[in-house]
C-alpha cells in the first residue's frame, strides 16, 4: 500500500515536471514572437529520473494499480528529453555549416 502511494506521488511529481517543461517551450515561443531575448530553461532529466524510481517501486508491488504505460508516457512526453535527443543532430549539423563555409 505504502509502495503504491509513494509511486503514485512520484509520478505526479514527474507529470508536474513535464507541465512546467512545456510551459516554459511555450513561454520561450511567446517572448520570442514578440522580439525579446529571455528564454526560460527546461528541467533535465528528473522528471526521467523521477519515473524510473516511480516504476521500480511500482514494480515491485506483487498488483500495481498504475499501467506500465502510463510511466512511459510520462518519460517521454517531456520536452527536455526530446531536446536531448535533437542534440546530436543539432551538432552535426552545425559541423556541416561550418565545413561547407
Amino acid at each position: 500500500m505504502l509502495a503504491t502511494v509513494a509511486s503514485s506521488v512520484l509520478l505526479f511529481l514527474a507529470a508536474c515536471v513535464v507541465a512546467l517543461n512545456w510551459r516554459g517551450v511555450i513561454t520561450s515561443y511567446r517572448l520570442k514572437r514578440q522580439g525579446s531575448l529571455r528564454n526560460v530553461s527546461l528541467i533535465y532529466v528528473v522528471a526521467q529520473i523521477l519515473v524510473f524510481v516511480a516504476a521500480v517501486i511500482s514494480f515491485r508491488v506483487p498488483f500495481s494499480p498504475l499501467p506500465s504505460w502510463l510511466f512511459l508516457v510520462v518519460a517521454l512526453a517531456d520536452p527536455a528529453l526530446l531536446s536531448i535527443a535533437y542534440l546530436p543532430v543539432f551538432l552535426l549539423r552545425g559541423s556541416f555549416v561550418r565545413k561547407s563555409n
